[in-house]
């Protein structure tokens, strides 16, 4: 007869983890869209100040999507903030699978938030480097123009 060995051993016992990391997670994840939006809205303003692209309707649907991509995204951050807000200090053992369920939250909606900002930051940026490249070509166009009157 063989003696079975018990463990003592708890698969999650003393979490070492803190709410603030959760909560720096958090604010890491804001910065970060705070960061492209600005950058995304520099963009958005160029295109919509120039007389070639402030009617362009393409343009106007970038500005629409993206402010309800991003009141989207900052709704469902808050959503998440929300579910341990009243939460401080080490992790108690029985919170621990919150704090994972949360933490995995968060990096499917940063996921989802690089995603797609990133594919609205790059449409834009190709809206740009048109804008750059007609009034590159506009330029030439009419520098030719008057070197011809300049000849002539």
């Amino acid at each position: 007869m063989t003696k079975e060995k018990k463990h003592n051993f708890k698969f999650n016992s003393a979490p070492t983890q803190n709410w603030k990391d959760l909560e720096d997670l958090h604010n890491s994840i804001k910065d970060g869209v705070c960061e492209l939006v600005l950058e995304i809205q520099k963009h958005l303003l160029f295109l919509s100040l120039d007389p070639y692209f402030k009617d362009d309707p393409q343009v106007k649907l970038f500005q629409k999507c993206f402010l309800e991509d991003f009141s989207s995204f900052t709704e469902k951050l808050l959503d998440i903030q929300k579910k341990y807000e009243n939460k401080k200090g080490m992790l108690k053992e029985d919170e621990f699978a919150l704090y994972l369920t949360l933490a995995g939250e968060y990096e499917q909606l940063s996921a989802l938030i690089t995603d797609v900002l990133f594919k609205s930051a790059t449409e834009i940026q190709d809206k740009v480097m048109q804008l750059i490249s007609i009034k590159e070509t506009e330029d030439k166009q009419k520098k030719s123009e008057e070197e011809v009157k300049n000849v002539g």
